[in-house]
C-alpha cells in the first residue's frame, strides 16, 4: 500500500521501494504490480531493466479486458434481446380466438 500511494503521487521515494519489492518478490495487489510500475516510471521518465517486460505484461492484460468488455457487453445484449422478446409475446387464452387467424378458439385450433 506504501508503494501504491507514493507511486500515486508521483514521489521519488518509491524507487527504492519498488526495487527491494520487486527483488523480494510481490503479491499482486488491486492494481496490478508489472502495471504500476510501468507507468510509474514511464510518467516519472526513468528506465528500469524490467520496463519492456512489465509494458508487454500491461499491453497484454489491456487487450484481455478489452475482449472481455466485449463479450460482456454481447451477452448483456443478448439478455436484453431475449427478455424483450419474451415479454413481447401475448399468452393467449384457451377461449380467445386462435392468433393462426382460423377463427376457430385456441383451444379447438392450435392449443391441441
Amino acid at each position: 500500500m506504501c508503494i501504491e500511494g507514493l507511486v500515486g503521487h508521483l514521489s521519488p521515494k518509491a524507487f527504492p521501494l519498488i526495487e527491494d519489492y520487486v527483488k523480494k518478490g510481490y503479491e499482486n495487489t488491486m492494481l496490478e504490480a508489472e502495471e504500476l510500475f510501468y507507468f510509474f516510471y514511464k510518467i516519472m521518465g526513468e528506465s528500469h531493466p524490467l520496463l519492456e517486460k512489465w509494458e508487454e505484461i500491461t499491453v497484454a492484460r489491456e487487450q484481455q479486458y478489452s475482449e472481455m468488455i466485449k463479450r460482456d457487453n454481447m451477452l448483456v445484449k443478448e439478455n436484453i434481446k431475449n427478455q424483450t422478446s419474451t415479454q413481447n409475446k401475448v399468452k393467449v387464452g384457451r377461449n380467445d380466438p386462435c392468433p393462426c387467424g382460423s377463427g376457430k378458439k385456441y383451444k379447438k385450433c392450435c392449443g391441441k
